[in-house]
């Protein structure tokens, strides 16, 4: 069974703002929730302390890829939920949808899974 890597659009918004220089960041959230993959999974990731220019291409990757901005993710069904702190003081939360608790967890290979929201 191949999953698709959410980490996708993380390589994305890191390699962006390398080229820019990012220099801290605005606070800016944003919530991205993915379309189901062929294996039925659905990925709702957080991305927090987001500078203006890395939200507004985020947003773009996102609804480009079949998602959609949501305000909140989706606290029925999750079957459990990885936290990564990545560069330039982003940090990221997927929340697992449409799999089990095992799968979730295989697929949080560089954060801390936890099976709460």
């Amino acid at each position: 069974m191949k999953l698709r890597s959410p980490h996708s659009l993380i390589a994305a918004l890191l390699g962006l703002c390398a080229l820019a220089a990012c220099s801290g960041s605005d606070e800016n959230v944003y919530l991205c929730l993915t379309a189901p993959d062929a294996n039925g999974v659905t990925i709702c990731q957080t991305f927090s302390n987001v500078s203006s220019e890395d939200l507004a291409y985020g947003e773009g990757i996102c609804t480009g890829d079949g998602g959609n901005i949501v305000t909140a993710c989706p606290v029925t069904g999750t079957v459990g939920c990885c936290s990564h702190a990545l560069s330039y003081e982003v940090s990221e939360v997927d929340c697992y949808y449409g799999t089990s608790a095992s799968v979730a967890q295989a697929l949080c290979t560089d954060g801390k899974f936890s099976s709460s929201p």
